[in-house]
């Protein structure tokens, strides 16, 4: 399972949304995954993300299981405050700046 996550600041409630909305493919990825995810994660947990990590999961996968060397070096490429802000906003928004 992805219990895993709530260590990360995600909520019981939260979590629970996830499991209602992510398809069992998206939950084995996590699941197969675990340690990108973590480590990814924590990594956010450091940037200031903490309540809204749900959203990143739910709509931008890719940024949660991608390896911390590709994450770390795809973010340097931006304003870390304005990929916290749009997390915490919009996530939606997210796809302009990738």
């Amino acid at each position: 399972m992805i219990d895993y996550i709530k260590d990360y600041g995600i909520s019981n409630f939260d979590f629970e949304y996830l499991m209602n909305n992510l398809t069992q493919e998206e939950i084995q990825r996590l699941m197969l995954a675990e340690a990108n995810v973590r480590e990814n994660l924590l990594y956010y947990n450091k940037l200031g993300l903490k309540d809204n990590l749900y959203k990143l999961i739910l709509h931008r996968m890719d940024l949660v299981i991608m390896p911390l060397d590709q994450l770390k070096y795809l973010l340097s490429k931006i304003d870390k405050e304005l990929f916290v802000q749009l997390v915490n906003t919009n996530i939606k928004n997210l796809i302009l700046l990738f």
